[in-house]
Formats: structure tokens, C-alpha cells, sequence
């Protein structure tokens, strides 16, 4: 199995290394520059430079740097594994998975990586975190986008219960338009799902006081915060729930059939605006 390393350099002593969570077994190299190789029988390591970023070593001494080996992938490696899975019928949205670490007193995952999840191919810059509760079950919200300039891509976790969640094709000339997937999302598994911007998104509760954290692409704006009716029959997504179940914002029930949309995004140009800092 490949191995991976990182060289620690002294300034004035080593120290020790306290570990956090998951404890890979390390051996060292007793000699002026000390090299830590970290064994795992089922993934590979990575070099990174702060020691905030790589859990495993939380109280190294003051004095010593981290130094790249220059030949492992930065972030590539256990906390920050990322894999991601497109679906089938909608390719350009993903599943995410990433990994946990767990124990007696729990587990530790890292949710999110900024140079992980651009080693999968994702290098979104997300802007911003939104948290929602809903107390009952088969509170449905959506189906929600946003348009240019402050359109959207965003990644959604759960943080407590369960959701159906869901991602709509409203690209005007896309083979796919019109198309959805679903996929139900937990806190206990806490797979991630990110919908690209061109999809409108949407969730439906399936225990009550569910929380969802999702980051975003672009900051709020109400001028271009848009949506699409949830239970339009040209659709025909299954929210597991019946119409009169579905606990509903006024404003959500309002919301135009898709027929009825204007031509906000155009197949192939769906980044057309950007972010506007």
C-alpha cells in the first residue's frame, strides 16, 4: 500500500502528539528532520500545512512547522476523503459522502474541505451557511432557485432527522428538463447533496424538528429569490407526503407551474452570472 508522509521540522523540540478521534498507528524516524508516516489499511494520506487542519495532531510544540513532501495530494487523504457520486438520470447532481470517524463518545467528520472537494471536482466557493428547523413532520419546502446575477449552486446536509430531498431540471433546452431526482438525506448517515445552479431544490421533512444545513454559491437576494410550484403534476415527483399533509408558506403555494417560467437559465450558459464580490 502507498504511503503517504509529512515532515515536521524543529525549531526547538517535537513534542508530543496528542491525537483526536480515529489513532492510526505512526512511526518515527528519529534523526534532525523527523518524518511521520501514518499507516491505514484502507485509504491514503495527506501533507498539509496548518496543524488546525489535520486533526490527528492537535498539541505538536509551538516551535515546529509543517512541511510538504511535495509528492502527496494536499487534502487528500482520511479526513478529508471525499466521494462524490453523480445520479443517473441527473449527472450534474452529486452525492457526497465524506467520511466518519467514530468511538464511544461519538464521532468526528470533517463535512467540508475546500481543497478536498476540489480534488473530486467540485471548486464552488460558497458565500454563505443557512440553518433551517422545521418542527412537524411534512413541512416541504420549495421548490426554490435564484436567478442571475446572484443564481445559486448549493450543497445540503442534515443535522437532525430526516428529509426527501429534491432537485429539479429548469434548464430551457437541456435533453433533462423538466427531469427530477430525490434522495432521502440524514443526520445519521450524513451524505450531502449538491444541486448546481439551473436546478431548482426542494425537501420535504420525515420526523419532526429536522434541521438542514446547506451552504450557498451567492448571497440572498430577494429580487431573484424564484421558485417553481412543488406539486406541479408536470413534474411528478413523489414527496412521500399527500397534498393536504404538506405543511406549506403561503409563499410556496404561490409559486408559478413550471410551463409557466420564464426562460430563466439557458442549457449550457447556466453560469452566466457570478457572484457579485
Amino acid at each position: 500500500m502507498p504511503l503517504k508522509s509529512l515532515d515536521i521540522i524543529f525549531g526547538r523540540a517535537l513534542g508530543r502528539a496528542l491525537f483526536y478521534g480515529y489513532r492510526p498507528p505512526i512511526f518515527l524516524e528519529a534523526r534532525r528532520e523527523i518524518r511521520i508516516r501514518i499507516i491505514s489499511a484502507t485509504t491514503q494520506y495527506f501533507c498539509t500545512p496548518p496543524s488546525s487542519h489535520f486533526p490527528f495532531f492537535i498539541d505538536l510544540a509551538p516551535a515546529i512547522t509543517f512541511k510538504s513532501c511535495g509528492k502527496c495530494k494536499i487534502c487528500g487523504g482520511i479526513v478529508s476523503a471525499v466521494r462524490v457520486t453523480p445520479f443517473s438520470d441527473l449527472p450534474e447532481v452529486k452525492l457526497i459522502e465524506t467520511p466518519r470517524f467514530g468511538d464511544s463518545r461519538g464521532f468526528f467528520s470533517e463535512t467540508y474541505n475546500r481543497h478536498a472537494f476540489a480534488e473530486a471536482g467540485i471548486d464552488t466557493a460558497f458565500v454563505q451557511d443557512n440553518h433551517s428547523l422545521s418542527a412537524s413532520r411534512a413541512t416541504l419546502r420549495g421548490l426554490h432557485f435564484q436567478t442571475h446575477p446572484f443564481a445559486q449552486e448549493k450543497l445540503v446536509r442534515v443535522a437532525r432527522g430526516r428529509i426527501l430531498d429534491v432537485a429539479v431540471d429548469i434548464r430551457h433546452g437541456s435533453p433533462t428538463f423538466g427531469k427530477h431526482v430525490s434522495v432521502i438525506l440524514s443526520a445519521d448517515e450524513g451524505h450531502q447533496i449538491l444541486v448546481p445552479i439551473g436546478f431548482a431544490h426542494g425537501l420535504a421533512t420525515l420526523e419532526a424538528d429536522t434541521e438542514v444545513i446547506y451552504k450557498v454559491s451567492n448571497f440572498y437576494s430577494a429580487e431573484h429569490d424564484k421558485g417553481v410550484l412543488w406539486n406541479d403534476p408536470a413534474l411528478g415527483i413523489d414527496w412521500q407526503l399527500g397534498d393536504a399533509e404538506a405543511v406549506l408558506s403561503d409563499k410556496d403555494r404561490r409559486h408559478p407551474l413550471l410551463a409557466d417560467l420564464p426562460r430563466y437559465f439557458e442549457f449550457g450558459h447556466e453560469a452566466a452570472g457570478v457572484c457579485p464580490v
